[in-house]
């Protein structure tokens, strides 16, 4: 079991930000890479390898801002480094490739406005570049697409409010567009998770337009088509800042 967070112990045993537990008694196993930082925010496991993301500066003594690649077999951190210059908010592996999604806008010195594509050997920039005008908070990927939430209004200077969906091979806007609309107020779509023919997004806004459905203020859990964008159904949350969620099967 992989857990991640703001922790600095975990079962009285010191490890910061990130930990590998037992799965029968939940004890830390030999793990520690050393975090420095607010926080590991998301993990992907990739045979042997470990990608995290979040709010972090280093990781196992070696400068690593947001994003980095570490060894389950030799308990080391990896050359790969996309050296994001803020914010990697999640992190999704698909076809070879490693998306990342946030609120920078660099990776090294190239270029990349809140999601990016890089390599899984170093972390170097591949030519996707959708070009997202405020941050990426959750990436779902389904069918050759990849559906972004987050706090932005354009994609490639097409308006596009808060949730879309982007060609995974050309960066592209697809079409999709469930027409999510904001008052003056917090709007922000903070998870995403697809099922089926279904996508839910989590956030804070207050309707759609696909359909026109208006759902009131403060937050909300949607379903939504995943081929259409229409509205389908919503699901009761208390109204809190952030969040995170679980589909199961």
């Amino acid at each position: 079991v992989y857990v991640g967070g703001v922790f600095d112990t975990i079962g009285g045993t010191h490890r910061t930000k990130f930990a590998e537990l037992d799965t029968i008694n939940g004890t830390p196993t030999y793990l520690d890479y050393n975090i420095v930082g607010n926080y590991v925010d998301n993990i992907i496991l990739n045979g042997h390898s470990i990608y995290l993301s979040g709010i972090f500066f280093s990781v196992g003594g070696q400068q690593r801002h947001g994003a980095a690649k570490v060894s389950r077999l030799s308990n080391t951190v990896s050359s790969w480094n996309p050296n994001p210059n803020y914010w990697v908010r999640d992190i999704s592996l698909y076809d070879g490739k490693i998306f990342l999604g946030g609120t920078f806008t660099h990776l090294g010195s190239q270029y990349r406005n809140h999601i990016a594509a890089v390599d899984t050997t170093l972390g170097t920039p591949l030519n996707w570049n959708p070009d997202v005008d405020d941050a990426v908070n959750p990436i779902a990927i389904k069918g050759g697409k990849i559906y972004v939430g987050g706090k932005f209004s354009n994609i490639s200077g097409v308006n596009i409010s808060k949730l879309a969906a982007i060609d995974i091979n050309t960066g592209l806007l697809t079409g999709w567009d469930s027409r999510v609309y904001c008052s003056p107020f917090n709007c922000e779509i903070f998870d995403i998770q697809i099922k089926g023919d279904h996508i839910y997004p989590l956030g804070e806004f207050q309707g759609i337009s696909l359909p026109y459905y208006y759902l009131g203020f403060f937050k909300k859990l949607i379903v939504l088509d995943v081929n259409t964008g229409f509205y389908v159904d919503k699901i009761p949350v208390n109204r809190t800042t952030g969040g995170a969620m679980f589909i199961s099967e």
